[in-house]
C-alpha cells in the first residue's frame, strides 16, 4: 500500500509539471524566457517535448537553448 505522504508528494510533482507545461504553452519559441526554458530542462523535459508545447521544431528548441547558453541537463 502506498503511503498517503508518498501519494501527496507524487500528486504535487505532477501538478507542478502540469502547471509548467501549461505556462510554456502560452509562449512561442521566440518569446519563451530563458528561466522558463531552463526550468523545463531541469525538470526533465526534452527538446522534443518542449517543441510540442511551443508548436515548433525540435531543432528550433535546440537552437534556442544554444542561443541562451542552456546546456543539456542530465538527471
Amino acid at each position: 500500500m502506498i503511503s498517503q505522504k508518498l501519494t501527496c508528494g507524487i500528486l504535487k510533482q505532477y501538478e507542478e509539471l502540469f502547471l509548467l507545461r501549461k505556462e510554456i504553452s502560452t509562449f512561442t519559441i521566440d518569446t519563451i524566457q530563458r528561466d522558463l526554458l531552463l526550468e523545463a530542462k531541469q525538470k526533465g523535459y526534452g527538446d522534443r517535448q518542449i517543441a510540442h508545447m511551443l508548436s515548433c521544431l525540435e531543432s528550433q528548441v535546440y537552437n534556442k537553448r544554444e542561443e541562451l547558453n542552456i546546456n543539456r541537463v542530465l538527471n
